[in-house]
């Protein structure tokens, strides 16, 4: 069962979206903290616990899977409208919320430590993988198995280059500039996929195990509710 609006669903005491609002700004590393929504509700929430928000309209809400890559191409392309300088940016789920006010600080430490670095995702080991497929019969064979803690999953947030983020993701800065003035589709960001990245080599910095688990099933966020307890990160803000 899915969890609808998740973003402002009470979570360990306040709405889930106010958690990553709080900790980036407790992490004090961001010149700033945005939040990106088409909900006057959401915003109203986000204003409340100290983000700036930049409002999508309704057109950009149509296209499905590159929701995200137009979401974030918005955020840039008004950013720069606005003559606000951009060298390196973060980008948080506020359904992933098991980070703790130091993995913001660790993630930013590194991006100064190894400036070359175009992306560093927040990452949690595998300690033990067993991987099967689902056939459609009512069975499913292993495809892959692994107890050396070689995998990884960045899920929890990353940083980037905003220029390598743009050039690689939303066509560069002209077709942004095209799109959200014209509207024309030709010149709409791609939606990020998995085949872009196997030969791309992304520095991590290294989070719990428990650290990755994404809201989007009621069973996800029972688990998440026990982690941010158990852990004291409803302690840290």
């Amino acid at each position: 069962m899915r969890v609808p609006n998740k973003n402002l669903k009470d979570f360990c005491g306040k709405p889930l979206i106010a958690w990553s609002i709080l900790k980036c700004l407790a992490a004090d590393v961001y010149d700033g903290v945005y939040v990106i929504t088409d909900s006057k509700r959401i915003a109203k929430v986000a204003k409340e616990y100290g983000a700036e928000v930049i409002m999508q309209p309704p057109w950009q809400c149509q296209f499905g899977e590159r929701g995200g890559s137009i979401a974030e191409a918005w955020f840039f392309y008004q950013l720069k409208k606005a003559g606000i300088p951009m060298d390196a940016d973060s980008g948080f789920l506020c359904t992933t919320p098991l980070r703790k006010v130091n993995d913001y600080r660790r993630l930013v430490g590194k991006k100064l430590e190894v400036p070359q670095a175009q992306e560093i995702a927040l990452s949690s080991r595998i300690v033990s993988l067993q991987l099967h497929e689902d056939n459609g019969d009512g069975t499913s064979r292993m495809i892959l198995f692994d107890n050396t803690g070689k995998y990884m999953i960045p899920w929890a947030g990353s940083i980037h280059d905003v220029d390598y983020y743009v050039n690689n993701f939303c066509g560069g800065w002209h077709d942004i500039e095209r799109f959200f003035e014209t509207k024309d589709v030709q010149y709409m960001p791609k939606p990020v996929r998995p085949e872009d990245y196997p030969n791309k080599h992304i520095y991590y910095v290294e989070i719990e195990p428990w650290q990755w688990y994404d809201i989007d099933r009621l069973v996800d966020w029972e688990i998440c509710e026990f982690w941010f307890k158990y852990k004291g990160l409803d302690k840290e803000v």
